[in-house]
């Protein structure tokens, strides 16, 4: 409480007392890491008490200390190590095409390791390094990114044909539906309904489907290997349609009129998903077009790293 409201203004202790899980956030204004901690997550934990909601400061700084030319080096080599891993586990399933897959903390770290070793060219050579990594990890993602749109080029036109001739079949189906009329009689429709729901009740695990009568326009069917759970009507004209069904004869006809006037929405749903299929051909066809490739700059990179492995008298 005295330090969210600026009574106490500098706390010191371990990533176990401090680290984890205390909320001072409130007036925090730097951290300063005394020492290397041995897991990642322990960095993470204590920077999120200063970079956390609730932290009144627009601007926060972090303070990371090494000694040049001590263990320090090993120790920033070992946390960067175990970050590079987590980082390369997680973007695994990233489908990102920047260089956003590589964690900026493991640069970081990798940078603070250089400068803890005090040569000059060990930290152009943790930079180098660096770059490739970032680079044929961006090239790995992208070859993976073709390959996948690649794949889906291959089955969208194919994809978008099937909608625009569901399209027109429903939209054909439902103008011939204005030309026949419902079932109005009461008596003869209630007569209608339950000669229906005898026939779907008698429907059960059929082997073949069967046309059952006709109704504004459409042929009723009796599908085939029906479940008296999931009790269901087909609709057929120029297109195929699932009416499901219920467990009592009142709403059969109901049913079936609702789903006839409904096709509006459904021309609008095909419509919708034509126009989003064919955009999607023109974006992929598009990206696939671009000759993004990284190769020849990893290759100059690694042509450098060479140079300075020969200075610093290294394999």
């Amino acid at each position: 409480k005295q330090v969210r409201n600026g009574t106490i203004r500098v706390l010191m202790g371990s990533t176990f007392k401090l680290g984890v899980g205390v909320n001072v956030q409130d007036k925090l204004i730097a951290i300063h890491h005394l020492d290397v901690p041995w897991r990642p997550a322990d960095m993470v934990q204590r920077e999120g008490r200063l970079i956390r909601p609730g932290n009144e400061n627009k601007e926060v700084f972090i303070y990371r200390y090494i000694t040049e030319g001590r263990f320090d080096a090993y120790s920033w080599q070992l946390l960067e190590t175990k970050q590079r891993f987590i980082s390369e586990l997680l973007s695994g399933t990233l489908e990102d095409r920047s260089g956003a897959e590589v964690d900026d903390t493991v640069l970081s770290y990798a940078e603070v390791k250089a400068l803890a070793v005090g040569n000059p060219l060990i930290k152009q050579r943790v930079e180098i390094a660096n770059e490739i990594s970032r680079l044929s990890v961006v090239q790995r993602k992208n070859q993976e990114m073709r390959e996948l749109m690649m794949s889906r080029l291959s089955s969208l036109p194919e994809r978008i044909e099937q909608l625009k001739t569901r399209l027109f079949d429903t939209t054909s189906d439902y103008e011939m539906s204005k030309n026949h009329p419902y079932v109005a009689e009461k008596e003869e429709r209630e007569a209608f309904r339950d000669s229906i729901f005898k026939a779907i009740s008698d429907n059960e695990m059929k082997v073949e489907k069967r046309e059952l009568c006709e109704y504004r326009g459409f042929k009723v069917v009796l599908p085939d290997n029906m479940l008296k759970l999931k009790p269901y009507l087909l609709l057929e004209n120029k297109g195929s349609y699932i009416v499901e069904m219920g467990f009592t004869e009142k709403g059969v006809l109901l049913r079936l009129d609702n789903f006839i006037d409904a096709m509006p929405k459904m021309i609008d749903s095909l419509t919708q998903k034509v126009e989003e299929e064919s955009s999607q051909l023109i974006k992929i066809e598009e990206e696939l077009n671009k000759k993004e490739s990284y190769s020849e700059r990893i290759v100059q990179l690694k042509s450098k790293l060479d140079e300075i492995d020969k200075k610093l008298k290294v394999k």
